[in-house]
């Protein structure tokens, strides 16, 4: 015998029977300008993820005190579009005898449908309602939003302060309103403010700065642009384009930062969405979904839901009679759901997941001469000889034939071009490809796996060294510098970086002779020292770079080492993996890769210097393949449970289950670690009343 059941412990709210629509003007406070009107409700559906919520209403023609008024459509006073619509439904208890009312729905009006037919005769008037998002819907992202540039400068020098970082000291800007732009990162490293203040205490919002952007007092940086997170940038959008205007202050932030905890954004352009639409660009590819309650708070705002399209276990249970129930037996008088349909498809899952992201940055430093070299003459050197214009170990060559050097190795020769790299460019050879092997032996290519960089052969300009200019916040450009017995000169500013293979070549000219026939070369110590010198300074400022290239080629007299510190990119990338779980719906590796610039990695292969910014985004990018395996690791699937009219499922609901008659709606692989979410919750009005709740997997909706 069935075990009676008291209705207070059922999972549903008990049904509404009767229904009032009440219309009020758009603009103002309160319900009594219209009052309860004698439109019925015919569906209300629940939407999420940015959609519209509706309600649809029909007017009763030849109902009410005055048949003639109400009888023809042409002869019934308009309704305003934008007036506001509440709709209440009354619930009754016999016993004990209690009566309850209860809002369902707080909307705006939107679409008017008039039918008039001759045969049959039929009048009809059908009016539809959208719910809070047509609001959000109306706002739009205008561009970025910045700190004034006063406060800007009090950040730089002081850091952020709890009176500064307020939306007052914030200005909009017509920039593109671009999260992470490039994947690099934009958003100020200070928490603001960002809402009027008032009604929320908390603060959770961000600014834009310029991307990448490293701005310092002294040696410490204060103002560093960091990556957008999802739960700063959707604070940030609400509460600077919206500041609890539609959405309710009672929006739970806490549980929302919980929930988008460690969710960075890649490249996310909102600019020129509605708010709606911004709201889900932020949140729908990180498997997020959200919802505005459709019942209002007292203020007549709305509640932000957020939640996981993929959720945990718990979560409601809705009664399903078991097998052979009747309707008039205690558990057929307590089950709510009358169908269930259910799809499972597992077809597209992807398990196993590799996220790559930006080359790997290795610094190094190349020398040309020392007791190793890395660098290479880029040049024959055997008929481009230096010994050829040398008189006693100088560079001469007014006194052997002025005319053939600066006719090939002078800037303003008229076969410079064919000889621009001779004693000028230095190669490291990645390739294999940048010198003549015939010239130089297999020697000349490097074993990259030596210096860091892995194995593959293919051109890695130098970039720009791991430390930071501590005025600027930039990372330093390649450093080129020459030393000699000792003493060091930085020639940068004479040399300059190749730009299609790791290399330098000097810029200026070597050399040149006046009209007298006085040869000036340069000279890299000549203005390296100051006050009384040592004869070994003496030699080394009036000794030329030409003479030290031959010494050092030569292996006689004084040597220079020539050096150039940089970064190169390896051929292995920032990586993060994510291997198939034995928890997997599939017992075969269905792979997928995906490509994230964002994650970097800085490594120093020479330690140089100090300072260096050894970056290594390994693990969040390891994070990040978890989270997609997260999202692709499970059946897709939607299910439609037919119940009768409830408020107790509405979007963003988990049912894992049905009681009584227990049928699994999980989609992972062992149909017992996650659940679907309501995606959709419709509500039937009529002589029976009835709610279909439908729940989607993140990959598959279902409207």
């Amino acid at each position: 015998m069935a075990t009676a059941v008291k209705r207070s412990t059922l999972t549903a709210d008990l049904p509404s029977t009767f229904f009032t629509v009440f219309v009020a003007p758009p603009l103002g406070t309160g319900w009594g300008a219209y009052g309860p009107t004698l439109y019925k409700p015919s569906v209300l559906s629940e939407a999420d993820g940015g959609e519209m919520s509706t309600l649809s209403m029909s007017l009763e023609l030849g109902a009410g005190p005055d048949d003639f008024t109400q009888r023809y459509v042409d002869k019934i006073t308009p309704i305003v579009p934008g007036s506001r619509v509440k709709l209440i439904g009354t619930t009754f208890q016999e016993y004990p005898h209690k009566e309850e009312e209860k809002e369902w729905f707080i909307g705006y009006i939107g679409q008017e449908n008039k039918l008039l037919q001759g045969s049959p005769q039929a009048e009809a008037l059908n009016i539809t309602a959208y719910g809070p998002e047509w609001l959000l819907a109306g706002k739009v992202v205008k561009g970025q939003w910045y700190a004034n540039q006063a406060t800007e400068k009090s950040l730089i020098s002081n850091g952020p302060g709890a009176s500064t970082v307020t939306r007052e000291n914030i200005v909009q800007t017509d920039l593109e309103c671009v999260f992470n732009e490039d994947n690099q990162p934009n958003m100020g490293s200070a928490v603001w403010a960002t809402q009027t203040p008032g009604e929320v205490a908390d603060q959770g919002g961000a600014v834009f700065v310029a991307s990448n952007r490293y701005a310092s007092y002294g040696a410490y940086p204060t103002t560093t642009a960091e990556m957008w997170t999802a739960y700063r940038a959707l604070r940030s959008v609400v509460e600077w384009f919206d500041d609890y205007k539609v959405i309710s202050p009672q929006t739970d932030w806490a549980a929302i930062k919980t929930l988008l905890s460690g969710m960075t954004l890649r490249e996310v352009s909102i600019d020129g969405m509605t708010l709606l639409e911004a709201i889900r660009a932020i949140l729908g590819p990180l498997g997020i979904g959200f919802k505005l309650d459709v019942v209002s708070d007292e203020s007549e705002r709305h509640v932000l839901r957020v939640y996981a399209l993929k959720a945990t276990k718990a979560g409601k249970t809705p009664y399903l009679p078991p097998r052979e129930t009747t309707a008039t037996s205690e558990n057929g008088a307590r089950g709510e759901v009358s169908r269930l349909e259910l799809l499972r498809d597992s077809h597209n899952i992807r398990n196993a997941v590799t996220v790559v992201g930006d080359q790997e940055r290795v610094q190094v430093e190349l020398a040309f001469g020392g007791s190793v070299s890395d660098l290479w003459p880029s040049w024959d050197t055997a008929n481009n000889k230096i010994s050829d214009y040398m008189t006693g170990g100088v560079f001469a060559i007014a006194q052997v034939n002025p005319a053939v050097p600066m006719q090939k190795y002078h800037k303003s020769g008229s076969d410079f071009f064919t000889n621009q790299d001779v004693w000028r460019t230095f190669v490291f050879n990645e390739d294999g490809a940048g010198l003549d092997l015939t010239v130089y032996s297999e020697s000349s290519i490097p074993t990259l796996s030596d210096y860091g960089l892995g194995e593959a052969m293919f051109r890695r300009p130098l970039g720009p060294m791991l430390s930071r200019n501590p005025l600027t916040g930039a990372y330093r450009n390649p450093l080129v510098t020459i030393t000699v017995s000792g003493y060091t000169v930085d020639v940068s500013g004479q040399f300059e970086i190749l730009k299609d293979r790791a290399g330098i070549r000097f810029k200026d000219d070597l050399f040149t002779v006046d009209t007298g026939g006085k040869l000036n070369s340069w000279r890299p110590f000549n203005k390296a020292f100051s006050g009384t010198l040592t004869d070994t300074q003496e030699t080394l400022k009036n000794t030329t770079y030409l003479e030290l290239l031959y010494n050092t080629m030569e292996s006689t007299g004084t040597e220079m080492e020539l050096k150039v510190v940089g970064t190169m990119e390896s051929d292995k990338a920032t990586k993060g993996e994510a291997a198939r779980l034995n928890t997997s719906p599939i017992a075969l590796d269905r792979e997928r890769l995906v490509r994230v610039p964002a994650f970097r990695k800085y490594t120093v292969h020479d330690s140089v210097s100090s300072g260096e910014d050894t970056r290594n985004d390994s693990t969040a990018a390891g994070a990040y393949a978890k989270a997609v395996q997260y999202a692709d690791d499970s059946s897709m699937g939607n299910a439609s449970l037919m119940c009768r009219l409830s408020q107790a499922y509405p979007p963003g609901t988990t049912i894992a289950q049905t009681a009584g008659r227990v049928i699994n709606l999980t989609v992972d692989g062992q149909l017992s670690k996650y659940a679907p979410v309501v995606r959709r919750c419709t509500h039937h009005f009529g002589e029976t009343n009835v709610t279909e709740v439908l729940l989607d997997s993140p990959l598959l909706r279902l409207t």
